[in-house]
């Protein structure tokens, strides 16, 4: 463990903090906290009309943002995931300390499930996941 925290320490994902106040028992520890701007995670809402997008760190706290509209009755699910696409590159730019993509869109939900009924996670999750640099797509409940 002592190994897996240092390296965490040394990439800057951890930083020691002050441990005075901890019980010294058996070896001494030291105490760590999470670095929130060690890595960021890309989250898209879509909604009836319009997306968001925004980069944000790991507790959740936004950084930058971008949206746009499309006309729900023109405007082809693909032309959609496209803009997503292009925009989701402009804000993480050449960030290598991203650590994913998450994707909500409104509809009715199967709570048993935890899954959208009217799921997105058709051909569109295979463009996503070509057009923002692979990774692992899932699909909530599956």
């Amino acid at each position: 463990m002592a190994k897996v925290v240092a390296e965490l320490i040394a990439e800057d994902s951890l930083a020691e903090i002050d441990s005075a106040r901890m019980a010294r028992i058996g070896r001494a520890a030291i105490a760590v906290a999470l670095v929130p701007a060690a890595y960021q995670v890309l989250g898209v809402q879509v909604g009836a009309g319009s997306v968001q997008l925004g980069w944000c760190d790991l507790l959740a706290r936004p950084g930058a943002s971008v949206g746009f509209s499309f006309d729900l009755a023109t405007t082809p699910a693909e032309q959609v995931v496209g803009a997503i696409a292009d925009h989701a590159g402009r804000l993480i730019g050449d960030n290598d300390r991203g650590l994913g993509v998450g994707v909500a869109a409104p509809g009715p939900v199967d709570r048993a499930l935890r899954r959208n009924l009217l799921s997105i996670t058709w051909l569109a999750r295979r463009g996503l996941r070509r057009s923002v640099g692979g990774g692992r797509a899932a699909a909530h409940g599956s």
